[in-house]
């Protein structure tokens, strides 16, 4: 399984750049990597439906109502980035709340279920495609502070991009297709 040493590695062997021990080593490789890593990672993490990021919850609500108009606030997970539909299969949702700062607002008593994407912080349980694609990303962000060549960030953006549409169809090969919900030209006829 990798490490967060082994793809910050990763991204740095893209770049031509020397390994480097550890992420906590005193270097403008290491350095360079954990200033931008934080960051890339949630956006990719955001970026797409991944499967190795979903979890599952039951949210019950908060002592503090909202001020007005919706009865109740959920108070997101701590590592929640994103919602994920409730019922993928069947493409439908039927759930009735909105995201106000790091709470969900509704009208539905507690507890509520909540499919989310969650911030996956351990690069071990990280799909290989998926780590691939940050590595790429990464390289991308520093190279030009750690190669100062704007030709080989224009070819790592191509591998970025390679990168994420290999790690999308991987991981859309894992999933079963959806059913799309009727249309209205379906249903009027009934």
């Amino acid at each position: 399984m990798a490490s967060q040493t082994e793809l910050y590695n990763l991204a740095l062997q893209k770049l031509g750049v020397r390994a480097i021990s550890s992420t906590g080593e005193d270097s403008p490789a290491a350095r360079a990597c954990n200033r931008c890593y934080e960051l890339l990672r949630k956006a990719e993490l955001r970026a797409h439906p991944w499967n190795f990021n979903i979890e599952r919850v039951q949210l019950a609500a908060s002592v503090t109502e909202p001020a007005f108009g919706r009865d109740n606030f959920f108070p997101l997970p701590a590592d929640f980035l994103n919602i994920r539909p409730q019922d993928p299969f069947y493409n439908t949702e039927d759930t009735d709340y909105q995201i106000e700062g790091r709470n969900i607002v509704s009208d539905l008593s507690d507890p509520i279920d909540l499919r989310y994407g969650k911030d996956v912080t351990d690069v071990s349980v990280m799909d290989p495609c998926f780590v691939e694609a940050l590595a790429c990303r990464m390289a991308v962000q520093m190279a030009t502070e750690l190669t100062d060549s704007n030709v080989k960030k224009s070819d790592l953006k191509e591998d970025y991009r390679m990168a994420v549409m290999e790690a999308r169809r991987a991981n859309a090969f894992e999933n079963r297709p959806q059913d799309t919900a009727p249309d209205r030209w379906e249903t009027i006829r009934d």
